[in-house]
């Protein structure tokens, strides 16, 4: 009940498409791991699958940044838990 979508922000990318965070997201039965989603700006409709944490707290903050053309967009989680080490962060480049 407190997923709070797009709380994290929302980012609209060059190609009209856009992507929302939600820090807060109880993605996966996980509190607060957080996700983010790719949306299609025309249709409305989600592009792939929803990048979720993996460990409580997680708390995907997401930096977005998309290129010009709107090809990818670069998206960096300052909390992420990964191989056993807490808030080691993850970066992801995400293509279309």
């Amino acid at each position: 009940p407190n997923d709070q979508l797009g709380s994290n922000g929302v980012t609209a990318l060059a190609n009209s498409n856009f992507v929302i965070v939600s820090g807060a997201d109880d993605a996966g039965g996980v509190v607060d791991a957080g996700s983010v989603m790719h949306i299609n700006g025309t249709t409305g409709a989600q592009i792939g699958s929803t990048i979720t944490g993996t460990s409580g707290g997680d708390m995907f903050d997401g930096l977005i940044t998309g290129s010009a053309t709107g090809d990818f967009h670069v998206l960096g989680l300052g909390q992420a838990d990964r191989n056993g080490l807490v808030d080691s962060g993850l970066v992801r480049v995400i293509t279309q």
